[in-house]
């Protein structure tokens, strides 16, 4: 598959002038290094006024002042296959004071600080291409994209506390927070509200709503 000239699917964020962003991407590539990253930075008019080039494990690019829309594009040169499975662009400054993961499949997306005075958990819609998050800089923040086709069963309830509960454990940090869950994208009132009973009763501290 050739991604030649193709710009990247999905939603891209909107960015504000004169600030830089970095991208981090998970992707497998044979040959090694035959892949790169362009950015195409157009002006009010629609005329490019920047192009500037990544590699494939992304990196930090500057915005400039009248920029209005740009383009992400995945190069190929001598590629033969091409293995990507996502792509995350935010400010420089998430990336600086926060530790970002993801699992393979996106379900899971992990900002972690040791500056962090709560945890926010939030529980979205798991379909969408794309997915743009809220960043508090007080709070470490873990985001579970979930399957909306299960919604009213009680296996997704169960499911996503043991989720939630394995990642909460992963860190010793996370247990020292109070927490806070919310939905994102999509109003969930009632399987947060499950999901909040069921992990208060684990002893999590849970905040208020």
């Amino acid at each position: 598959m050739s991604f030649q000239n193709h710009r990247m699917q999905g939603q891209l964020p909107l960015l504000k002038e004169d600030t830089e962003y970095q991208i981090m991407t998970d992707l497998s590539v044979v040959p090694e290094n035959s892949v790169f990253f362009k950015i195409e930075i157009f002006d009010t008019a629609g005329l490019l006024i920047d192009e500037q080039y990544l590699t494939l494990r992304g990196g930090v690019f500057k915005y400039p002042k009248n920029a209005k829309s740009y383009f992400l594009r995945l190069i190929t040169t001598t590629s033969k296959v091409v293995h990507f499975r996502w792509i995350v662009l935010g400010e420089k400054k998430i990336f600086d004071n926060f530790d970002v993961s993801l699992a393979d499949n996106r379900s899971v997306v992990k900002l972690s600080t040791k500056k962090a005075q709560k945890l926010d958990i939030y529980i979205g819609h798991g379909s969408d291409t794309s997915w743009l998050v809220p960043v508090n800089y007080t709070h470490a923040q873990i985001f579970f994209r979930i399957n909306l086709k299960l919604l009213k069963t009680e296996k997704l309830v169960e499911e996503l506390t043991d989720k939630i509960c394995v990642a909460l454990n992963s860190n010793d940090m996370y247990k020292k927070l109070k927490i806070d869950i919310r939905s994102f994208g999509y109003p969930l009132p009632d399987l947060v509200g499950k999901v909040r009973e069921i992990l208060k009763n684990r002893g999590f501290e849970i905040d208020k709503e």
